[in-house]
């Protein structure tokens, strides 16, 4: 199941998002339907492509800085806005690192992280 993607329209523009490989989700098959349930890595990574991908859409770059956002809370020494900033200037390679750094030190396994990302506005600690 390597190297699937969505593909999906925005305008007149098209955009073909790889899906997390299976490290960071889990997939099954129904009716031809394939299912991809993501874990939180995989989530922010998910964003983290969608946005390289669409640069002018909200929603992912919404999701990328409130996962900024959510680092800033759990005690990453800089502002969210000055991370996105570099994050936005980083390679696409250094920024997958700099994802699964900053999630293995500040984050753990943290399903809380999903609906902060998407919508929710606590933060445990």
């Amino acid at each position: 199941m390597k190297n699937i993607h969505i593909d999906f329209k925005r305008g007149q523009q098209r955009f073909s998002v790889p899906l997390p490989n299976l490290e960071h989700a889990k997939y099954s098959e129904v009716n031809s339907v394939l299912d991809a349930e993501l874990t939180p890595l995989g989530a922010v990574l998910f964003s983290y492509e969608c946005m390289l991908a669409a640069p002018n859409a909200a929603a992912p770059m919404n999701a990328v800085f409130r996962y900024c956002r959510y680092l800033h809370t759990r005690g990453f020494d800089q502002p969210p806005q000055i991370m996105l900033s570099k994050v936005l200037k980083m390679s696409k390679r250094r920024g997958i690192k700099w994802i699964n750094k900053t999630f293995k030190r500040y984050v753990g396994d943290d399903a809380g992280l999903v609906d902060f990302l998407f919508g929710g506005d606590s933060v445990d600690h």
